[in-house]
């Protein structure tokens, strides 16, 4: 009994095994980039695009905003919602499209649905790979529908998942009556497929994502020019003079003896504060000045909200 166990256990460790493949690369990497984490990776990026979007509108470049991770998902949060409402639903409407063309080639004879289903799975095959291409050409397409901003995304995104749920749809149909090598290889060459085109498709999200934020931030930035009275006003105490020339803004001297801050400053509305920073402009702007004010926040000045 124990030289059969040894002896058997002997075989059972002279069986080679595989080595790795691509295809067990490109998985692992699919599996290990968890939903969730793509999630949060969405929020992180819509919220930085659109802040970047806003205050770019304003002459003021990113990196001097200095926002954290928490910020920038807090703000991707904040804009995100009809995105990923829409992004949901158009994840159901596939779901239901796939589970109606499954349902309805059960339905029919197998002499129908051997006819159909070939024809079903080219004409989805060929939709996917002319929308992917038109995601790259359409700036030498001159028709007007094309110009959309949204719609080299959308076309990148849905031009690729159409044509990796046709090769799918194929391997599946083909594995059912192939060779027993035959099913092995389009197995393998399925998988790796799906998992490429979980990346493309992936990739395609967050350029539509981006598109989204983009134009949020635009609109956002608009409604502020529109209506530039919707800032708070502020007046603003310092110490020493601050020497801000623009117009609107009224630099006043304190002549008390025991005053702490020597100087006000009037005509100012607030814009943002970050990365210990306030972000001003005139109440003026941007009618006659676009300019916008950096101070410093520290213990020489001080800032106060105003009603007008």
């Amino acid at each position: 009994m124990e030289s059969s166990f040894s002896s058997h256990t002997r075989h059972r460790r002279r069986i080679p095994r595989d080595p790795p493949s691509i295809t067990t690369a490109v998985e692992l990497v699919a599996r290990i980039v968890a939903p969730t984490t793509i999630l949060l990776a969405l929020l992180y990026y819509i919220g930085w695009v659109r802040t970047d979007a806003i205050y770019r509108s304003f002459g003021i470049h990113e990196s001097m905003l200095k926002f954290s991770v928490q910020e920038y998902l807090m703000r991707g949060v904040q804009a995100a919602y009809r995105f990923l409402r829409d992004l949901l639903l158009i994840s159901l409407f596939a779901y239901i499209g796939h589970w109606i063309l499954q349902r309805g080639l059960l339905k029919v004879s197998s002499s129908i649905r051997d006819r159909l289903g070939p024809l079903i799975i080219r004409l989805i095959g060929i939709v996917g790979i002319a929308l992917f291409i038109l995601s790259f050409s359409r700036l030498q397409l001159h028709v007007p529908a094309l110009q959309c901003n949204w719609f080299p995304p959308l076309a990148f995104t849905s031009g690729v998942a159409l044509a990796a749920y046709a090769f799918h749809l194929y391997t599946l149909a083909s594995s059912t009556q192939g060779a027993p090598s035959t099913i092995r290889m389009t197995d393998a060459l399925r998988r790796t497929t799906l998992a490429i085109a979980f990346i493309l498709i992936t990739l395609g999200v967050f350029w539509c994502a981006s598109t989204y934020a983009d134009e949020k931030g635009q609109e956002r930035a608009q409604a502020i020019f529109s209506q530039p009275s919707q800032l708070t006003a502020v007046v603003l105490y310092s110490q020493d003079s601050l020497v801000i020339n623009v117009p609107g803004i009224q630099e006043t001297k304190l002549t008390a003896p025991d005053a702490f801050y020597r100087y006000t400053y009037t005509g100012l509305r607030f814009l943002i504060r970050s990365a210990g920073k306030y972000f001003l402009v005139s109440h003026l702007w941007p009618s006659q000045t676009t300019q916008v004010i950096v101070i410093l926040d520290n213990d020489q000045i001080r800032l106060e909200t105003t009603l007008h």
